[in-house]
């Protein structure tokens, strides 16, 4: 009884501070109300149009602690495995459907970023390097984050699909699968060429950005 009340109060606490509308109350501070200005969002970019650079990427700052904080927190103290993806998908729902605003918040890109950085940073510094790619050649930020949130949602799966990395992956030019050497080698701790896994996840962000560079230089041609 005493485990669900706590875990109950992990959902609560995420829900709220999620649903803290930073972005309004930064406008607020510049004397003005987001939510007649602009795209009428309450969210970091509307705040980057209308009230100013700094102010934009001082409310995207806020926006972002509030989905990392809760969910590190989560990782670091909590007392399930799930609780850390539950609470940081509350902080997004309490983001994009707050109650201090009526249930009408902004998009959860930025909310939804600091969560997903606490849980695997590591891809998401890969998925990022993606989104300026896309960005880029595009010239679609939107565009650009639906490409690095579909990278997301396949590559967070790949340490345990292994048929997954061997194939598809193995057959990008330059992408080693470091991930399914570590898993190989870890069976077998005397292994010459077993090395640890920081040094292992090194070589998934270098092997990774080789694919970024490779992508890029096929949309350039």
């Amino acid at each position: 009884m005493e485990e669900k009340v706590i875990w109950i109060l992990w959902a609560v606490g995420a829900y709220l501070i999620g649903s803290i509308p930073f972005g309004f109350l930064v406008g607020k501070m510049r004397g003005k109300d987001i939510r007649t200005l602009g795209s009428k969002n309450i969210g970091a970019t509307n705040v980057y149009r209308t009230v100013g650079k700094p102010w934009g990427i001082l409310a995207f700052a806020c926006d972002f602690l509030k989905g990392f904080l809760p969910t590190f927190a989560a990782q670091k103290f909590g007392n399930a495995d799930w609780l850390p993806l539950v609470v940081g998908i509350l902080t997004v729902a309490g983001h994009m459907w707050t109650c201090f605003m009526k249930f009408k918040g902004g998009k959860g890109i930025a909310t939804g970023f600091g969560m997903l950085v606490a849980l695997t940073p590591v891809l998401v510094l890969v998925a990022f390097a993606v989104w300026v790619v896309v960005m880029l050649v595009s010239h679609y930020v939107s565009l650009g984050s639906v490409v690095a949130a579909a990278f997301l949602m396949v590559a967070v799966w790949l340490p345990w699909h292994d048929w997954f990395s061997c194939g598809m992956l193995r057959s990008c030019k330059g992408y080693h699968s470091a991930l399914r050497v570590r898993d190989l080698e870890a069976q077998d701790e005397h292994h010459p060429s077993a090395r640890p896994c920081g040094k292992q996840d090194l070589l998934v962000v270098r092997d990774s950005w080789f694919v970024v560079r490779d992508l890029w230089l096929v949309v350039r041609e």
